[in-house]
């Protein structure tokens, strides 16, 4: 098994990389890119290929080995000397099992650094933009609590937010927090220059009052809203994305398509078991 599964590999490898490069073609004419830049992406692609070709590679390799034991008669030799289906499987299913842990490995812990680089370097050295640092219009739901948030602006680099509006209904009245800046300290927001309302059980403003320093509790992870979209599902490890999903999740935001992503990370390794 093991010498076809690696030649599979490297054959699979071959004409994935030529693909690649095909599909690069138009980005280096236009961007008139460099070999060495064209290099470092067709190897920053190389672990996300590799993980794929494993399972059509194993595959061969397993259709190669029996289709030879078959024709040299060892699979009859075996049988006649009472060796068993599932004993003669035994191997299959185990060097399955290790190339599915494998593929695994590779596609949590090297494809997501691998492609964070892809995306970095065709960023930076092909249509020549930094990472952005300012991100806009952040609405989410407070965990299990009656609470909504909205950010209209934050700046990455120090968790500035600017123009914060919280909707509070867990008293069952209404109070609305307006700040013109606030900042994320660890669970709790410092806000500055703003107005709390208090309405009454008709809408209408039984109280208000200015205040130039506020502090709120915010049981939520910033990073988790702040940065959402910043990297894809590919750029994330498993434990990552699983940690986003959930606090996404207790904000109110949609995350089905981030679940299936985080489904793929191990139906794609264990496919190399089920072929």
């Amino acid at each position: 098994l093991i010498r076809p599964f690696l030649l599979g590999v490297v054959g699979f490898v071959v004409i994935m990389l030529a693909n690649t490069l095909y599909l690069y073609a138009e980005l280096i004419v236009h961007s008139g890119v460099s070999v060495e830049v064209v290099a470092w992406l067709l190897l920053y692609n190389l672990p996300a290929i590799i993980v794929v070709t494993f399972p059509v590679a194993f595959l061969f390799s397993t259709l190669l080995a029996i289709g030879r034991m078959s024709k040299d008669s060892e699979v009859t030799a075996l049988r006649s000397v009472g060796v068993s289906f599932n004993r003669f499987l035994a191997p299959l299913l185990g060097v399955s099992v290790v190339v599915s842990y494998a593929a695994f490995w590779i596609n949590d812990e090297v494809v997501p650094w691998a492609n964070r680089k892809t995306v970095d370097l065709v960023r930076e050295m092909v249509l020549h933009q930094g990472q952005p640092v300012i991100k806009e219009n952040i609405f989410f739901k407070g965990t299990k609590e009656n609470r909504y948030f909205y950010v209209r602006q934050v700046d990455r680099r120090n968790n500035n937010m600017y123009d914060v509006f919280i909707f509070d209904k867990r008293t069952g009245t209404q109070e609305v927090i307006i700040a013109g800046e606030a900042q994320w300290v660890k669970d709790s927001w410092q806000l500055h220059n703003g107005v709390v309302s208090h309405y009454d059980k008709w809408g209408a403003i039984a109280e208000e009052e200015a205040f130039k320093e506020m502090t709120v509790q915010v049981s939520l992870n910033p990073d988790a809203f702040f940065a959402a979209g910043e990297r894809s599902p590919q750029e994330k490890s498993s434990e990552e994305l699983y940690d986003e999903i959930a606090a996404l999740k207790d904000g109110g935001t949609d995350t089905k398509s981030m679940e299936v992503d985080y489904q793929m990370k191990f139906s794609l390794p264990l496919a190399t078991f089920f072929s």
